[in-house]
């Protein structure tokens, strides 16, 4: 049996990719593709249709988290994840939702920037796992990459990123993605520090008002959302997994 890969790095990218990647991220922020140049759903609407409902919940104005049907749908299909299309009758978000209910809390019991990869990675996995109705008999019983896509816009504050199973290969990860989740954390928060002086000095893109201000400067100005959010594209770059439109669109 041949021994197993061993799980890749992310390196220091260059500054021609983290360049690139901070314009396909402008793009998307602002609802253009740039895959295909195209209209889509804009990420600043997918921070505000998904953290709105978790802040509402954590500071009292509301007893119970719920997401609207119209982002989730819109989530997936800008999120690669239209195949899940073809088994939503496994899926069940009311149950997902009453999971964050039950474990947000305790999760930001301390402060966001401290929490441990291991208690994150745990997370991102057993939100997978909630995702998956009780009532179907699957094998398949955890939706990893979904969960980290909705979480990455709903708890904006803690340091998460998109889990892609693409990405996950690239990097040489376990096929499972509930087994790869713990190395992905791992690299991805070692590859956000190596890579911080660069990301840093990117500015975030304005905010066209369709966001709540205070969402908006506690994770962009104050936070590193934009930062993780510009790696993640940066890294698919680096690993050849997305493959933009050339010319891109200008950068908004």
């Amino acid at each position: 049996m041949p021994p197993a890969r061993q799980p890749l790095k992310i390196p220091r990218l260059s500054q021609n990719i983290i360049d690139r990647a901070e314009h396909c991220a402008r793009l998307i922020w602002f609802g253009t593709s740039y895959l295909t140049a195209k209209p889509q759903t804009s990420d600043e609407f997918l921070l505000q249709e998904f953290s709105r409902p978790v802040k509402d919940f954590l500071t009292g104005q509301t007893n119970s988290i719920t997401f609207s049907s119209g982002a989730l749908h819109d989530l997936m299909v800008v999120g690669g994840l239209k195949a899940l299309f073809r088994t939503q009758h496994q899926l069940d978000f009311r149950q997902f939702e009453t999971f964050l209910e039950k474990n947000l809390v305790n999760l930001l019991k301390s402060s966001s920037s401290s929490i441990p990869n291991l208690e994150l990675s745990e997370f991102v996995k057993n939100s997978g796992k909630a995702l998956v109705s009780a009532k179907v008999n699957t094998n398949a019983g955890y939706r990893v990459a979904l969960a980290s896509r909705i979480l990455f816009f709903a708890i904006p504050q803690v340091k998460l990123f998109n889990f892609s199973q693409d990405l996950s290969d690239a990097l040489q990860l376990q096929s499972r993605p509930q087994v790869a989740i713990y190395n992905f954390q791992e690299i991805f928060d070692a590859g956000l520090r190596s890579n911080r002086s660069r990301l840093n000095k990117i500015t975030p893109p304005a905010s066209s008002r369709t966001i709540c201000e205070s969402v908006y400067d506690e994770n962009l100005v104050n936070g590193d959302w934009w930062q993780r959010r510009v790696l993640d594209l940066a890294v698919k770059l680096h690993f050849n997994t997305v493959t933009p439109i050339n010319p891109l669109p200008p950068k908004p």
